[in-house]
């Protein structure tokens, strides 16, 4: 097979969007498109070549898509950057690598579009969740902790924690749950086992406020993981006066 027919099949068969265009008296004129650009962008060669990108985007977008372009005619190896493009009414994120190439003492710039639309929804998506459970961390009346199952180091507190045991947050971060948790060490490191193993979620512990009160408290912990780590989420709750009662009953 010929070098230029398989140039060819990548050019067109590829699901990035590509096109080429040529520098000329200052200004970009395209060449041509691949099949994945036009059936995105609904342009055909006619509808561009020869054409610079003001010509074919309008005024502003070509503007920014010019000086876009002139970035990666005037690197030495071509840049690969995020671009908001809107097509047809609709947004568009891309990844995309502009490569400069020269031929005979003219200039050209290839370039490629990844769609990455959809996983930039995601990612925003995925951040706007996490804020939300942040901020519903930090808001809760409940107290919440979170913990280190292996050590029982506390990984995380909310406001609420440092309200009930009377601990500055970052105090509390620098403590183990060992640190307010009156049973043993040993009973306490297997009920955290218990725990991550969802074996068991729900405890009544007494735990020891900084000013010295112990109060019963009931755990109700489940396991995550965080960056490939096991954690600990406990969301407690006073329930002295309760037991208290019922003990007496």
């Amino acid at each position: 097979m010929a070098k230029n027919t398989e140039l060819e099949l990548i050019f067109n068969n590829t699901q990035d969007l590509m096109f080429m265009a040529e520098f000329v008296d200052g200004d970009f004129h395209y060449i041509r498109l691949n099949a994945a650009h036009k059936k995105v962008s609904g342009l055909e060669n006619r509808d561009v070549e020869g054409k610079t990108p003001q010509e074919v985007w309008g005024r502003e977008t070509g503007k920014r898509l010019h000086d876009f372009y002139l970035q990666g005619l005037q690197s030495d190896d071509g840049i690969t950057r995020e671009e908001l493009l809107e097509i047809g009414g609709k947004p568009y994120v891309f990844m995309t690598r502009l490569m400069p190439a020269t031929e005979d003492g003219r200039r050209f710039l290839i370039v490629s579009r990844t769609d990455i639309t959809q996983l930039k929804t995601l990612q925003q998506e995925h951040v706007s969740l996490l804020q939300r459970l942040q901020a519903m961390f930090d808001d809760h009346s409940a107290i919440m902790l979170v913990i280190d199952p292996e050590t029982g180091r506390i990984l995380d507190a909310n406001p609420s924690a440092s309200r009930f045991y009377g601990y500055e947050t970052a105090e509390l971060l620098g403590m183990n749950i060992q640190d307010i948790n009156m049973l043993p060490q040993d009973e306490t490191a297997v009920m955290r086992k218990r725990a991550l193993e969802r074996r068991q979620g729900h405890f009544i512990f007494p735990h020891r406020l900084k000013n010295g009160e112990i109060r019963l408290v009931e755990v109700n912990s489940s396991p995550f993981e965080d960056k490939g780590a096991k954690r600990l989420f406990s969301i407690i709750f006073d329930v002295t006066d309760r037991e208290m009662y019922k003990k007496k009953l």
